[in-house]
């Protein structure tokens, strides 16, 4: 029996890719397949490859990633990441004074990088063990949104990056989070762009890389918006967020895997931004961004 897409409905699915999948960091590899669903086009990887929710409660999954749950070592991986996103939306935010909610807070980097314009910040996170590191920096700490009562219709912004490719239902992940919302407030999603240039140009190794046993959901901009009007929500801003340089492209092109940073002649900071630029203008970034309000 074909479980209905909890995004439009529909049982019209069909197997986008079969085969193996990242399992926590570059170079581990888990069976798992995708499915498209014909009626939204949103993808979601089948129920029997997918991990137990749990792990995001307990910290498991960044055990996973064999990322390092203490500072420094955990901060370095999100700051740069946080920063890069803050950096290119920042035209569009106004947080002096207000009242702002990171849904998937984890150890505060985002926060971090706002509190001094922010009156109030909000960490909502399920990983129980940075709950006292984040009180402990002053924010008020949530597991979910949805027991945030307290805040419901107070929060000027809420952020959650790279966090609805997670969820169990994105839809009712967005709705839980629009109830956050205070009038005329912004909710800024930001998920993986199943378009993004890579796929389109090397998917035979970098799908592998890029399909992973802890992403539930794939979203190009069409299906992530289905999901937001499914939600309710209202679409203000669309946006592709490309982070990486043109040696990144090269190096997958000519190694098939991840190289990390290496340069090449032609990576400087003028070639990458007219990449980027260019990039995003095509829906090919990395990341999708959409900037949302409470009423469509």
């Amino acid at each position: 029996m074909i479980t209905p897409c909890e995004i439009c409905g529909s049982t019209d699915f069909k197997t986008a890719y079969k085969g193996p999948v990242r399992d926590g960091k570059p170079g581990v590899f888990a069976a798992g397949e995708i499915k498209e669903c014909g009626g939204c086009g949103v993808q979601r990887l089948e129920e029997q490859y997918r991990k137990d929710p749990e792990i995001y409660d307990t910290g498991e999954y960044r055990k996973l990633l064999s990322v390092e749950l203490e500072e420094p070592g955990f901060m370095r991986v999100h700051d740069n990441n946080q920063h890069y996103i803050l950096s290119r939306l920042w035209p569009h935010l106004h947080l002096r004074g207000r009242v702002v909610a990171d849904v998937g807070a984890a150890m505060g980097s985002l926060l971090d990088q706002v509190k001094g314009f922010a009156g109030e910040c909000v960490a909502i996170e399920p990983c129980r063990k940075f709950h006292e590191p984040l009180k402990d920096k002053g924010y008020k700490v949530i597991p979910y949104a949805r027991d945030a009562e307290a805040y419901y219709g107070m929060c000027d912004y809420v952020f959650s990056i790279d966090v609805i490719e997670h969820t169990e239902n994105p839809v009712m992940f967005l709705r839980e989070i629009k109830e956050l919302l205070a009038p005329g407030g912004k909710l800024i999603i930001v998920t993986p762009n199943r378009e993004e240039v890579l796929m389109r140009l090397a998917y035979d190794t970098y799908a592998p890389h890029w399909y992973r046993t802890v992403h539930n959901w794939y979203f190009d901009h069409v299906s992530l918006e289905v999901c937001i009007w499914q939600a309710g929500l209202a679409i203000k801003e669309e946006l592709c967020l490309h982070r990486f340089g043109l040696a990144n492209l090269i190096h997958w092109l000519k190694c098939g895997k991840p190289m990390g940073y290496l340069p090449v002649e032609v990576d400087t900071p003028l070639t990458d931004q007219a990449w980027k630029t260019e990039i995003d203008g095509q829906w090919a970034g990395d990341n999708l961004c959409f900037i949302l309000g409470g009423k469509r």
